[in-house]
């Protein structure tokens, strides 16, 4: 009897371990391969506001100097982030943000520049040069599905484009 005890009692040890070692080597596994799945490929010496690919390769980013106050640029990559270009700097003081690329060439994102109306601007040549589309209303949300169509919200409506929100 106190035999059969001492055996239960060293089984249930055994379990008990044997359980807590398979829950580490779980985690060590977890952990290790998040950190291989995600490799930093942003260039040093830039805050990154929005970035947005349309593809696997072609990908930008908004990127504000961090030498200079309210300077922002727009990244290009054509190679997945292993290298990138400016493609446009945007003027000193502009505010910079939500950024949305549909595919390689045409993509949108709101331009602030006190004391100028907020706008949303467009580009047609992959973020070369950026058209202005004039003042965005009241939404601070839209989104596009392709270079033409897009959705936005203003006061709890949602609103739709087909000419890339010019009319």
């Amino acid at each position: 009897m106190i035999l059969t005890g001492c055996i239960n009692t060293f089984n249930f040890l055994i379990m008990k371990n044997i359980k807590v070692v398979l829950v580490v080597i779980f985690s060590i596994i977890t952990f290790s391969s998040f950190a291989q799945q995600w490799i930093a490929v942003s260039p040093p010496g830039y805050n990154i506001s929005d970035a947005s690919f349309s593809s696997e390769q072609n990908g930008w980013f908004l990127a504000r100097d961090t030498s200079v106050w309210y300077q922002y640029s727009l990244m290009k990559t054509k190679n997945g982030g292993e290298s990138w270009d400016t493609a446009f700097t945007f003027p000193n003081g502009a505010y910079v943000q939500r950024l949305q690329m549909v595919d390689s060439l045409h993509g949108f994102l709101k331009f602030d520049k006190y004391p100028e109306p907020t706008k949303y601007m467009r580009t047609i040549d992959g973020g070369l040069s950026w058209e202005d589309q004039g003042p965005l209303s009241q939404s601070n949300r839209y989104f596009f599905v392709n270079a033409d169509t897009g959705f936005c919200d203003v006061a709890h409506d949602l609103y739709k484009t087909t000419d890339a929100g010019l009319t």
